[in-house]
């Protein structure tokens, strides 16, 4: 009496029922959701430019649990300088979407944010910085002279 499309439904993964859920609320609620998610947004810019360091430290705190990463960093050990320190560049304070807004970087990435290895600097410098080591930065400096070498 089931229709085949039920059968398929019902033996699907609650996970999989959850997302089709997701996909058809989306699709009905299109207006609902992108007025949540600008209020959402702009609430998040608002405790951005308040506080960054706060926000840095609350941003920091989620992805260190999310991802099992080590924290022991408090508010109070984020230094926020004027310029970026790599790239001089005058930090701004706002979302981490502009490339000059502030970004909380861990100086050896394996060790996570404990204190002494947080630091400030843009996203931009930040995003290029990634997870390379200090060997991975030296091969591309090492590329970069030797290409600039025979060149010249």
């Amino acid at each position: 009496m089931f229709s085949g499309i039920f059968i398929i439904y019902l033996e699907m993964d609650k996970i999989e029922k959850k997302r089709l859920y997701d996909i058809e609320y989306r699709k009905k609620n299109k207006d609902k959701i992108k007025k949540q998610q600008f209020k959402d947004y702009s609430a998040r810019k608002k405790r951005f430019t308040a506080d960054p360091a706060k926000y840095l430290h609350s941003v920091a705190k989620v992805r260190a649990k999310k991802y099992n990463i080590p924290f022991d960093i408090e508010v109070e050990d984020i230094e926020i300088p004027l310029n970026c320190p790599i790239g001089g560049n005058l930090l701004v304070k706002g979302d981490g979407y502009n490339p000059d807004a502030m970004s909380l970087d861990k100086l050896n990435p394996s060790k996570g944010y404990v204190k002494g290895n947080v630091f400030v600097i843009s996203r931009k410098w930040n995003l290029k910085k990634s997870d390379m080591s200090i060997e991975d930065m030296n091969k591309i400096i090492n590329y970069i002279k030797s290409k600039l070498c025979v060149q010249i």
